[in-house]
């Protein structure tokens, strides 16, 4: 419908289940594991792993339009 090959979608989640998911289906996937928790499924690995929003922000600056806080600073909250 939309003329997306699985490969082409990033797919993000802080639910390593969704991640597991997303893998199966042959999207790109970043586990957001906030709480560094134990990966609960290897064999469905994620393509990359980040702490947080802002890193993976940081990961992918050319993929998004926003302006990103120093490292060490806490982003402001509204």
């Amino acid at each position: 419908r939309y003329g997306c090959k699985p490969q082409d979608i990033s797919f993000q989640s802080s639910n390593r289940w969704d991640i597991a998911g997303a893998k199966a289906f042959g999207f790109h996937c970043v586990w957001i594991n906030r709480a560094d928790a134990p990966d609960e499924y290897p064999d469905m690995a994620p393509d990359r792993i980040v702490r947080d929003l802002i890193a993976l922000v940081r990961a992918n600056p050319d993929k998004f339009n926003v302006a990103t806080p120093p490292i060490g600073t806490t982003p402001p909250t509204s």
